[in-house]
């Protein structure tokens, strides 16, 4: 790897060694339960644009992840995994659409590395230092996990600020403090220079620090204060590009009745913007769990996401989905969506999407 801020990387390397050497003599006499753990998935989507958008058409997109948890000790844990990405681009080639259809389409990229860090708990915060992905601990909601547009997954506000997810995640120093059962608070810093596939990056092994490119400052609060039922609130900031921008999301069930439930949740956010980027969005949707089944297997969701780009109207994308996992492995989901003026592409027709997934984990 390359690093332009050696003091920087020197500051992580101390502070990481440091937590271990202090700790790692308490911890060794611990009990530690399943010291490896391998992780893997692979995702496989089939994506037909029917009608409207750039053109009419059908795209593939293919992703795998595999990881690997070290658990040395009780208190620490060492994370590392890499990644493919194999993708038509549904978005840029067939619909044109600013949420973008399918939240795998990315880069094609054979192999690439897509966490090392470390992470060490201390009473009621926990620390992780290394290289990271924002996506997997900021601006999450449970119950819209199952949608494919990447509107319900990450907020179009923040995803057009340079933030730092797969393929190409980035150094970062992340902090997780557990104020009480039903509350906590979390705040981190990225690097905001990402360095993608054109400069060179391929395999995401070029880590550049550089205080004119910036960092990406992340801060949210999570409430939960009913059971089942999660507010989050939180801010970001961009140095490099002085961009800075709000979000919150609640996220609730509405109703059980055994393994049937109900959920629903709303997104939020705003970034006040000068240039041609995403300046506010929205997300609503509700997800209705064993519709059919009795045991929690199958899923309906429905759901809108509408985004304002500066300068242009609205996009907003209504997903309809069906998710069957037939075991822990294996998942089945088809899904339709509705993509009304695709912001993304001048000119572009509304489209009707037609998908199909298939996923694969363990």
């Amino acid at each position: 790897m390359q690093f332009e801020n050696k003091t920087f990387m020197r500051i992580i390397a101390v502070a990481t060694m440091a937590v271990v050497l202090t700790f790692s003599q308490i911890a060794v006499a611990q009990d530690t339960v399943k010291t490896f753990v391998p992780m893997g998935s692979y995702t496989a989507d089939l994506n037909v644009n029917m009608a409207g958008g750039i053109k009419t058409g059908a795209r593939y997109v293919g992703y795998a992840t595999l990881d690997l948890e070290i658990n040395p000790w009780r208190n620490g844990r060492f994370t590392f995994g890499i990644g493919s990405a194999h993708c038509g681009h549904p978005t840029d080639d067939l619909v044109g659409d600013l949420q973008c259809v399918n939240n795998n389409d990315n880069d094609n990229l054979p192999i690439f590395l897509h966490l090392a860090n470390y992470s060490h708990r201390i009473g009621n915060v926990e620390i992780t230092a290394g290289i990271q992905d924002m996506t997997d601990v900021y601006g999450l909601c449970d119950a819209s996990g199952n949608f494919m547009n990447l509107g319900f997954i990450t907020s179009a506000v923040i995803y057009n600020t340079k933030f730092p997810t797969a393929p190409y995640t980035s150094l970062a120093v992340n902090v997780e403090w557990t104020l009480s059962d039903a509350s906590t608070w979390r705040g981190a810093v990225y690097n905001g220079g990402i360095i993608d596939e054109e400069s060179g990056n391929k395999y995401n092994l070029k880590h550049k620090l550089n205080k004119n490119k910036g960092y990406m400052a992340i801060s949210e609060v999570e409430f939960t204060p009913i059971e089942n039922t999660t507010f989050k609130a939180g801010g970001f900031y961009h140095t490099g590009l002085e961009n800075w921008g709000i979000y919150g999301s609640v996220c609730g069930q509405c109703w059980q009745a055994g393994e049937r439930h109900l959920d629903a949740f709303a997104t939020a956010a705003f970034a006040p913007r000068k240039e041609e980027l995403v300046t506010a969005s929205l997300a609503l949707g509700a997800t209705f769990t064993s519709l059919f089944s009795k045991t929690g297997k199958d899923c309906l969701g429905l759901g809108l996401t509408t985004a304002a780009p500066v300068g242009k109207t609205w996009e907003t994308a209504i997903e309809m989905n069906y998710r069957y996992q037939f075991n822990d492995y294996l998942l089945l989901m088809p899904d339709l969506q509705w993509i009304i003026n695709p912001a993304g592409t001048e000119g572009a027709k509304n489209a009707l999407v037609g998908s199909l997934r298939l996923g694969f984990e363990f």
